[in-house]
């Protein structure tokens, strides 16, 4: 392709002229049209003279060397014209069904098509790309290096007559705006034939007629292109004579409506701008199918700070340059805007260069440029929000509704904003029936606000959402005032009040009750459950002169909740209803009113005991359990603070009898009562309640719970009369236990045996089992049973007791006698015990059977210890002689001759009267061992002498002296050793301790 030549970058407005939706200054005007004309699409015919004229010498024409476009505009502003149509695409009917449609016709001495009819409706930039690239190197200048000689504008409109008509064949629905947009240098010439030739309207005598041509001109375009079926726009470009366009430019701006401009490299790019934004966005036919709007804004050199209002989508600058290497560098809060995450840089290094911001900060921007930057533009697309509320549709009187809405715009929430200056206040203007409120909406975060609204009046409504905020220069600025998406209008129904119960309510239980809330037709209005902050809903019930009030909350059907009759009958019931205005928190009463009465049943009394007949003598269940009024129990759906008392009682035969009750669990009860006369009875139950306060109240009065017969029966007994109850069987010590005797009877009322013929059906049947239980619960089986001493006595051994030794036997504790029938009796005896009779008796020893072991433990204990101290004695002897002097006649005894190593002596060995008693100790395995002498005196007095050794002498007081010699012979040291005495002491001693651990053995043995 060949270099731009200096000053063509003007022609490249780029894309953010694209997102321009108003008109900018001194648009071009096309004319209003007499009606307004839907489309659904624009045809655009590009016509681009290629005379020898317009590229002179450069492209072969040697007629008109000097160029009248001699920087290629018609090359890259038609370049520019379709990339910003596909940007307006793109931009502002995206994902719509408006179609753009484009051909380029080249035209000269003959028109040529070189892009044929091509749609144009991409919806992303990756869908453009592939189409954009081909289209611009098929509109280059490099494509296209020749001339197509003289300049047939006439030919050149009707071949685009012909690709409009082409165009038209392929809507699939609506109309398209078709139009025609020429670029030429305005002049008009072809040549003419030769003398004798074909003669042509335009020519005489071989010359062409100017006049002639522009009158044919005129009359195709005034008959064949009338406006405003088609539109027609023309961008002259003459460099090199702007007076002949001065001549002609009268003639096209007629023919297009005032719409023919002389164009340059530095006012090309603002009238197809023009042209194009009253094509598509300005365009009344098209602009309802816009996806979004924005606005324009040129910036004078002269301004250095711009404001940015809040919630933009986006803002984009456009900036002319002079040269490509001009800078304009524009900062907010000290940043670089090219720095932002969010911006888009394009065509940095061209004549037009574009920066992007997409939601940007509002704020103030700062704009650097050098002197003669050119035009800064700024195209600034707002945010456009919506408010989405939850729906409101019958909205009860009274009763305050939470309006929701959620703020949203393109893409997504709104952006949040820090600084506190540019945050929403989001409003409801609500109006109807003559009145109007606004309602101020709270934030609650992710873009959502909340208000409460309390409908006082009913009628139909209808509400906007006001969302404003203000601008940076603090002027208010409201970002949209319109009703929200999907509700915009709504009912208040007038609210009545009726009381539903579930159920037929019964005394203790709790029941469900409701106060509905019906419009006037008695349909149900739904109750918000966010409500209920703000409403306080009461209901009282009244009987005997009591109050009970309950608060309801919002339920599925009104307002709902439990009470709990305390006592039958019926109960007056009255509602007040509170609510308060959550806009000013007033409170006011909005139901003061009687509900009725609400009538509530006593308790059922289920009867689940024994059936009649009932025959005498046999014990009857008595069972019964409280109710509700569907037969459900009451004991599991009572509150269990309250406590019940139930008593029975049995009449009939002139006598009236209380049954003992039990309580199995709330609310019911067990008894028995064995029937002792035949005949007709009543059951009568009575049931009161006891609420945590003590209160009591009675539920159930003498209610005939059941009324029956008693069969008469004769009685029959089991008695075991041998052993006795609870006897202690015991036997001797050491005896073997003596076998246990058991005499059982089947007896009448009186006690009188009775005989199995004459009570069992079938007399051969074995009457009675008897068995024997041991503590641990294992039974001896049916011991056989021997005829006694009368028809209906029977008589049983039992010696079973398990192993056991001759020196004891273990005490086999409480056992069990278990008889039990095994015979069916006739029809009028009855057992008195159908399960059979069990008497306890304790079998075992003698109640003191550890009195001997213990007797014998002992003695044989003390013997053995007194024969182990003997032997320890005698394991060695004292040697030596001990003397007392002094006192009385001398006293004087050998040592050795006692063989004990310790010795005692007293007045019976012949001590003198003043002394009380002497022992002494003479230790083992010391060599020339001393003796320990301690003397006791009388009346009182001891000295102790722990080392006297041979030839001692030691003084007792006055004259007295002990003295202590070894004697001639004795040994040098003091060992022990056996003698008979030791020997003897020692066998003894063993036979006891093994007497003693055979006494032991045999108790343990015994337990075992």
């Amino acid at each position: 392709m060949r270099p731009y030549p200096r000053g063509r970058g003007f022609f490249i407005l780029g894309i953010c002229l694209l997102l321009s939706v108003l008109p900018i200054t001194n648009p071009l005007t096309v004319g209003a049209q007499d009606e307004k004309q839907d489309y659904t699409g624009v045809d655009v015919v590009f016509l681009v003279d290629q005379s020898g004229s317009m590229g002179g010498l450069n492209y072969g024409s040697k007629d008109h060397p000097q160029a009248n476009d001699p920087n290629d505009l018609r090359f890259s502003g038609l370049q520019q014209m379709v990339e910003r149509l596909a940007g307006y695409r793109l931009n502002y009917f995206h994902d719509s069904d408006v179609q753009f449609q484009i051909a380029v016709v080249y035209f000269g001495s003959r028109p040529v098509t070189i892009v044929t009819p091509t749609i144009i409706d991409p919806d992303t930039s990756d869908e453009w790309q592939p189409l954009s690239s081909r289209l611009q190197s098929e509109l280059s200048a490099d494509a296209f290096p020749t001339n197509l000689g003289n300049t047939d504008h006439l030919s050149a409109l009707r071949e685009a007559k012909s690709i409009l008509q082409a165009m038209q064949q392929t809507w699939q629905d609506g109309e398209h705006l078709q139009v025609i947009l020429m670029l030429t240098d305005g002049e008009w010439y072809l040549s003419c034939p030769e003398m004798g030739e074909e003669a042509l309207a335009y020519c005489r005598d071989g010359e062409f007629q100017s006049f002639e041509y522009r009158q044919m001109l005129a009359k195709y375009i005034q008959d064949e292109l009338s406006y405003p079926r088609y539109r027609f726009f023309v961008g002259a470009i003459n460099d090199r004579s702007n007076e002949y366009w001065s001549r002609v430019r009268g003639y096209w701006s007629d023919w297009t409506h005032n719409n023919a401009e002389l164009v340059d490299a530095n006012t090309m790019w603002a009238f197809f701008e023009g042209i194009l934004a009253e094509l598509t966005v300005n365009e009344p036919g098209l602009a309802d199918k816009k996806t979004t709007r924005g606005e324009v804004v040129e910036i004078p050199e002269t301004q250095d700070r711009i404001a940015v209002p809040p919630y933009l989508q986006e803002i984009t600058f456009v900036i002319h340059k002079p040269e490509p290497e001009v800078r304009v560098k524009m900062y907010q809060d000290g940043q670089l805007l090219e720095g932002l995450a969010t911006a888009t840089v394009k065509d940095r290094d061209r004549y037009i260069e574009s920066i992007t911001i997409l939601n940007p900060e509002p704020g103030y921007i700062t704009i650097e440029r050098p002197v003669s930057a050119g035009i800064l533009r700024i195209f600034m697309i707002q945010i456009v929000a919506n408010a989405a509320c939850d729906p409101l549709s019958s909205v009860p009187q009274y009763i305050p509704v939470r309006l929701q809405c959620t703020l949203s715009g393109r893409g997504g929430a709104l952006p949040p904003y820090d600084d506190l200056r540019f945050r929403l206040t989001v409003e409801a203007e609500i109006q109807g029936d003559g009145t109007s409120q606004h309602l101020v909406l709270t934030p609650q975060g992710e873009s959502k606000y909340t208000a409460y609204y309390l409908p006082a009046q009913p009628g139909k409504y209808a509400f906007n959402i006001v969302a404003t905020t203000q601008k940076p220069d603090g002027e208010p600025f409201e970002l949209f005032r319109k009703p929200p998406e999907g509700m915009a209008t709504f009912e208040v129904k007038p609210t009545t009040v009726h009381l539903n119960v579930a159920g037929t309510p019964t005394t203790l239980l709790p029941v469900l009750v409701s106060v509905v809330l019906t419009d006037a037709s008695g349909a149900p209005l739904q109750v918000p459950p966010e409500s209920a902050a703000f409403v306080q809903m009461c209901l009282t019930f009244t009987i005997a002169g009591q109050d009970t009030s309950i608060d309801l909350s919002p339920g599925e059907a009104g307002y709902q909740g439990t009470f709990t009759p305390s006592h039958p009958g019926k109960y007056r019931v009255h509602l007040l209803g509170q609510v308060k205005d959550p806009a000013t928190g007033q409170q006011f009463t909005t139901f003061d009113e009687d509900m009725g009465s609400l009538e509530v049943q006593p308790p059922r009394v289920i009867w689940d005991g024994f059936s009649s007949p009932w025959p005498q003598y046999r014990a009857a269940p008595v069972t019964f359990y409280l109710a509700d009024q569907t037969g459900n129990p009451m004991g599991d759906q009572m509150d269990p603070s309250w406590r019940l008392e139930a008593q029975a009682s049995v009449k009939g035969g002139g006598l009236t009898e209380a049954v003992p009750l039990t309580v199995e669990k709330q609310g019911r009860w067990t008894g028995e009562f064995t029937p002792q006369k035949a005949g007709d009875f009543t059951l009568t139950v009575s049931v009161q309640a006891e609420s945590p306060i003590g209160e009591k109240i009675p539920l159930v009065e003498d209610h005939t719970a059941l009324l029956f017969t008693i069969r008469p029966m004769s009685l029959v007994r089991i008695l075991v009369t041998r052993p006795q109850a609870e006897e202690y069987a015991w036997r001797d010590l050491f005896w073997r236990p003596r076998p246990l005797g058991i005499e059982v009877a089947v007896t009448d009322e009186a006690g009188k045996p009775l005989a199995p013929a004459q009570i069992q059906k079938n007399p051969a049947e074995t009457t009675l089992a008897v068995e024997v239980i041991s503590p641990e619960g294992q039974t001896t089986g049916p011991l056989k049973l021997t005829h006694g001493s009368a028809p209906g006595r029977y008589l049983a051994s039992f010696n079973d007791y398990g192993p056991f030794n001759w020196y004891a036997h273990r005490d086999l504790g409480w056992c069990e006698i278990r008889v039990h029938p095994l015979s069916d009796l006739k029809e009028a005896y009855i057992y008195e015990k159908p399960d059979g009779v069990t008497v306890r008796v304790h079998l075992g020893r003698h109640p003191q059977w550890w009195v001997l072991p213990t007797i014998l433990g002992v003695w044989f204990a003390i013997l053995s210890a007194y024969l182990a101290y003997q032997m320890y004695l005698h394991l060695w002897s004292a040697e030596g002689t001990l003397t007392i002097e002094g006192a009385g006649p001398g006293w004087t005894r050998r040592l050795r001759d006692y063989g004990k190593h310790t010795l005692a002596f007293t007045a019976r060995d012949g001590l003198p009267a003043s002394i009380r008693k002497v022992v002494v100790h003479q230790p083992r395995g010391l060599r020339n061992p001393p003796v320990e002498v301690t003397v006791e005196l009388r009346p009182r007095g001891r000295f102790s002498f722990k080392r006297m050794v041979d030839g001692a002498r030691k003084s007792l007081g006055g004259n007295v002296f002990v003295s202590y010699q070894r004697g001639i012979g004795a040994s040098s040291a003091v060992r022990a050793s056996m003698s008979l005495a030791v020997l003897s002491y020692g066998l003894a001693s063993l036979v006891m301790l093994a007497g003693l651990g055979g006494v032991i053995f045999s108790v343990i043995a015994s337990l075992g």
